[in-house]
């Protein structure tokens, strides 16, 4: 029998099981949320870990496999990452983002969002209309790199020059591993009578003043110690650099006019080359020649434990090393 007390009672079972199904959907995508959250923190945690460099920054962003999101990552408006997105989107957006810090665009039955922070872009097409809350994720991922390429780009450069250092040179070799190139190492020569005579203030300046201009010539400059400096390069381009760096001996207008004089080797390698710095540093005191190749350097090498190995000899041998027996007092 429908009667008003029947149908009010069925009206307030039929608008609880409403009410109900509409906070489950709430609970269920609260839920959803936080355990996305918590895989966030985990992975920032993870991530914090690689705060020197050591990281893979797409894996960042792999979750949009699952939504079916194209996107492309830049760093310095260099792409690191692309999942799919064609040339042409790219430097689009790209340019659009030159005027706006974030972009929304209606596309198809989706949406293009594009965002940027001081060091990264961000590129997603998706075929559905992106929520808020993916939005916020890509936006606190960009935080996230950004903040790890500052650590990192502090931990890896100068002091006093601002060039890159030793560590991140080390990092660079590591990357351009099995690939043939050339490195140039250069140093100041009698760098120390100019500390000596000047002060190391003036010293100090003379480096930064060498190091602006070796930027000028390339970019993958590092300091590896004092005055000791590097610059990789491709092998094919060798002899432009050298060109290059024969005007960079004029005299440095500082406090004092101080001319400097600098000693270029070129290391040729092909391939990985173990303790790269301190084998640059025997090149540096036993091989007049510029250009030193890997077997130059290994040759210096075996000269020296030839003689060490007749040292050795001579000593079980109790002769000296000329030849005379050492018994002898001669």
């Amino acid at each position: 029998l429908y009667n008003d007390e029947n149908i009010k009672t069925v009206y307030l079972i039929k608008r609880f099981f409403d009410e109900f199904l509409i906070k489950l959907k709430e609970y269920q995508s609260i839920k959803t949320q936080f355990r996305i959250f918590k895989r966030e923190l985990l992975e920032i945690i993870e991530y914090n870990k690689a705060i020197k460099g050591h990281y893979n920054k797409k894996m960042l962003f792999s979750f949009f496999k699952k939504d079916s999101i194209l996107y492309v990552i830049c760093e310095d408006d260099k792409v690191i990452h692309n999942s799919g997105v064609d040339k042409f989107t790219i430097n689009i957006y790209k340019q659009k983002l030159e005027a706006h810090d974030e972009i929304s665009i209606h596309y198809k039955n989706g949406e293009i969002f594009a965002i940027k922070n001081e060091h990264f872009k961000a590129i997603l097409i998706s075929e559905k209309k992106l929520s808020s809350f993916i939005k916020n994720i890509v936006k606190g991922r960009l935080i996230l790199l950004n903040y790890i390429y500052k650590v990192e780009d502090n931990f890896y450069r100068d002091k006093i020059t601002s060039l890159y250092n030793r560590e991140k040179f080390l990092l660079e070799l590591k990357n351009k591993e099995y690939r043939s190139y050339a490195i140039f190492f250069i140093n100041i020569v009698d760098f120390k009578k100019i500390n000596q005579i000047y002060g190391s203030n003036i010293g100090d300046k003379v480096l930064i003043e060498f190091s602006k201009r070796l930027k000028k010539i390339s970019q993958e400059v590092f300091r590896i110690y004092s005055d000791r400096f590097a610059i990789l390069i491709p092998v094919k381009s060798y002899k432009i650099y050298l060109k290059k760096l024969e005007n960079i001996e004029k005299k440095f207008s500082i406090d004092e006019n101080i001319k400097i004089e600098i000693d270029i080797k070129i290391i040729y390698f092909k391939n990985r080359v173990e303790n790269i710095i301190e084998r640059a540093n025997i090149a540096f005191k036993k091989s007049k020649k510029n250009i030193i190749l890997f077997d130059d350097i290994k040759k210096i090498l075996d000269k020296d434990k030839e003689y060490f190995d007749i040292l050795e000899k001579s000593l079980e041998d109790n002769i000296s090393i000329g030849g005379e027996n050492a018994k002898k007092g001669t």
